[in-house]
């Protein structure tokens, strides 16, 4: 029997597979603007260890770990380097996967871009905002309503109150309230940017994970990353009310310290 600490629960529990037999992990992978650094190597080892234990347990596993390929931070490298945003992110993506063949890491069974998953990420977009948890902004933002979402928050245990708004990027106006964030960036001159039903942009935040899990096979995945973060907070925000307006399903209590009993 495995045991696993639920972030979530705030215990350890016993280990049930959404389908007996298999398991389904998804980590969230790198931006790969620059070189990695110590934190990567971390993600990289320890999920490796923990799909390793996994096959060797019996499970069926299916491994995924994406590539956040367009970014604010991406975007602006490739400007001061004058270069295009593929020739950068190609470039980082094939450092990182030195870096992983050094370390003795398996590669993840697949490894979804962000960029090739954009039409998925505007499909939950528009089921947030059909169900009244996303809003389009005067600045021409499609945001989340972190007030409509009554989970949020659970997983770090903080109330709204105790968020601290603006900690991380300056507040916009345009806001309805300073908690909520950007799902989808209105393009700016010289951004790059896809077109949609919202106007020329692109995705923010934490949408590239859940797109690059329904472009995979839409199937339900456990989503054993452990640190709590802002972002961890936004994407279970994100997972449940997808999920309540009929969307894929995803596990997202932050699972992790497995042990055997």
């Amino acid at each position: 029997m495995i045991r696993i600490y639920n972030t979530l629960a705030r215990e350890k529990q016993e280990f049930h597979p959404i389908r007996p037999g298999e398991v389904r992990m998804y980590v969230c992978g790198m931006t790969v603007y620059d070189y990695c650094h110590i934190g990567h190597a971390r993600v990289m080892v320890v999920f490796d260890i923990v799909q390793r234990w996994l096959r060797t347990s019996g499970y069926a596993v299916t491994y995924v770990r994406n590539i956040t390929d367009i970014e604010d931070k991406i975007i602006q490298r490739a400007r001061d380097n004058g270069e295009s945003i593929g020739d950068l992110t190609q470039r980082f993506t094939r450092f990182m996967q030195e870096d992983q063949s050094r370390l003795g890491v398996q590669s993840p069974d697949h490894e979804p871009r962000a960029t090739d998953h954009v039409p998925a990420m505007l499909e939950m977009i528009g089921a947030l905002e059909r169900n009244g948890y996303a809003y389009r902004a005067t600045d021409g933002d499609v945001n989340f309503s972190v007030r409509r979402s009554s989970g949020y928050g659970k997983l770090s245990g903080k109330s709204l109150e105790d968020l601290r708004a603006g900690e991380r990027v300056e507040v916009s106006s345009a806001k309805q309230d300073p908690l909520d964030f950007v799902l989808w960036k209105r393009a700016r001159e010289g951004d790059p940017f896809w077109p949609s039903d919202f106007g020329n942009g692109r995705h923010r935040l934490v949408r590239p994970r859940r797109g690059t899990l329904q472009g995979c096979d839409g199937r339900r995945f456990q989503h054993p990353r452990g640190l709590l973060r802002p972002l961890r907070t936004s994407l279970r925000g994100q997972s449940g009310t997808i999920t309540a307006a009929g969307g894929i399903a995803c596990r997202t209590g932050a699972f992790h310290r497995v042990a055997r009993a």
